[in-house]
């Protein structure tokens, strides 16, 4: 990083390099270090951002962005309906990370004073902090500290580059938007294994069972994919009592359905029970 805050000539070749390689790569082989797949378009966009952090934020810090959306006096004015996405229309809040990851992510490609406006990457290839101790394929926000990621065997973002490996302070590059950034509302295929619950359901008993769910690559409950969800109970509503045949604990888990809410938060809508015997409506 520059002294003045910008990014230096030699991050932007870097930057470059990695997209070059990964837009020249087939779907099956475009991933992280260990060669994972993700899903969509995942084009450079940023965002106008609010920094709420109390914090100047320097280059490559990590936000929160929040539902709180405000009109931005200095960008462009919205006309008619065929303006009104533009996005220099609009200032996203920006906060700390928060415990549980819900909502969008960014990362600031300048700094931003506290209270002041800046921009933030939601998608595409940046440059982070990033604490490597674990190695991991994936790199986590921590909670109220935007400074650093640290990088996991599942998580949020797929790291692409990592310049000291198991370093505690190492910079890195990760790819934001990428398995989570689904839309809200649609429903997308997930693989679930159960994690709680005291009983399958009887005669008069209803099932009570809880599941970690994973996206769909997932190999095993603690392998592979990204981690969606735990100790999750379907939304689809149960039979009130009876029997139900339910994924198992282990194995290769069984397919199930989920979506993100309103909220920014994962959602099992069906583990894919089945009714068993003595099951009832």
């Amino acid at each position: 990083m520059s002294p003045s805050g910008l990014i230096r000539q030699e991050d932007l070749t870097r930057i470059g390099e990695v997209v070059r390689t990964v837009e020249g790569l087939s779907s099956k082989e475009i991933g992280g270090r260990r060669g994972r797949n993700f899903l969509g378009d995942h084009s450079n966009q940023s965002v106008i951002i609010l920094n709420n952090t109390a914090a100047t934020l320097n280059p490559f810090s990590i936000v929160r962005l929040g539902r709180g959306v405000t009109s931005n006096p200095l960008g462009n004015t919205a006309v008619g309906a065929a303006d009104a996405i533009n996005l220099e229309s609009y200032v996203w809040n920006a906060t700390k990370p928060d415990a549980d990851l819900t909502g969008v992510y960014g990362v600031t490609q300048m700094e931003v004073k506290a209270g002041q406006r800046g921009r933030a990457l939601i998608s595409g290839v940046t440059k982070v902090r990033l604490d490597d101790t674990d190695e991991g394929e994936y790199a986590n926000p921590q909670e109220d500290d935007f400074e650093y990621m640290v990088t996991a065997d599942s998580g949020k973002f797929p790291v692409l580059v990592v310049e000291t490996a198991t370093d505690t302070t190492t910079w890195g590059y990760v790819l934001l938007g990428g398995a989570t950034d689904i839309p809200v509302g649609v429903h997308f295929a997930v693989r679930v294994w159960q994690d709680g619950g005291t009983t399958d359901g009887d005669l008069t008993h209803q099932c009570n069972r809880t599941y970690t769910v994973r996206t769909l690559d997932a190999t095993a409950i603690d392998t592979g994919g990204v981690l969606l969800g735990e100790d999750k109970e379907p939304v689809q509503k149960r039979p009130t009592l009876g029997t139900l045949v339910v994924p198992a604990v282990d194995g290769t888990g069984v397919v199930g359905v989920g979506y993100y809410d309103e909220n920014g938060a994962f959602q099992l809508w069906s583990a894919n029970e089945a009714l068993g015997s003595g099951a009832c409506a």
